[in-house]
């Protein structure tokens, strides 16, 4: 009977802990949420470049003074799918955190991004189960300009780290 209980309770304590001892599930990153993302975090419908570009520009771009703030630019050129960020000021660096958080990365992923973007300015590759990441990083006194493309895990070069 006493096994029974502890069985119950370390079936209950299993079941309260963060995913990490379960497979997380993610939705697969495609163009179509990720425009839907930013069209909900900005809540403005980006410029349509051409099918498979748009751009979102946000801050003062209608005012006087022209001024940007911040740009977010989604291409998709299958396999690859690309997000970039033009950044000045901490407003549109919730934007770039918010996307790492998105569904369809895992954890493990999301640390990795944040790990790239708080890493020595430059690009780098990073290799994952389920796709390859080019990712650039160059800041100003006033920008940040961040590129993340992803790709087939195949289509990098292997790691050096």
């Amino acid at each position: 009977m006493t096994s029974l209980i502890h069985l119950a309770i370390l079936s209950a304590w299993f079941v309260a802990q963060p995913d990490v001892f379960r497979a997380e599930k993610v939705e697969p990153l495609r163009f179509k949420p990720v425009v839907e993302l930013f069209t909900k975090m900005t809540e403005i419908h980006p410029m349509k470049i051409h099918a498979r570009c748009v751009v979102f520009g946000l801050g003062e771009a209608y005012k006087a003074n022209d001024h940007v703030e911040s740009i977010i630019i989604v291409t998709e050129d299958p396999p690859r799918l690309a997000v970039s960020f033009v950044i000045s000021g901490g407003y549109g660096m919730n934007f770039v955190g918010e996307f790492f958080e998105a569904p369809w990365f895992t954890r493990a992923e999301s640390e990795e991004f944040h790990r790239l973007l708080y890493g020595p300015q430059g690009h780098s590759s990073a290799r994952f189960d389920r796709f390859g990441l080019d990712f650039s990083r160059i800041e100003t006194p006033e920008w940040h300009f961040i590129s993340m493309s992803f790709g087939p895990p195949k289509a990098l070069p292997p790691r050096t780290d």
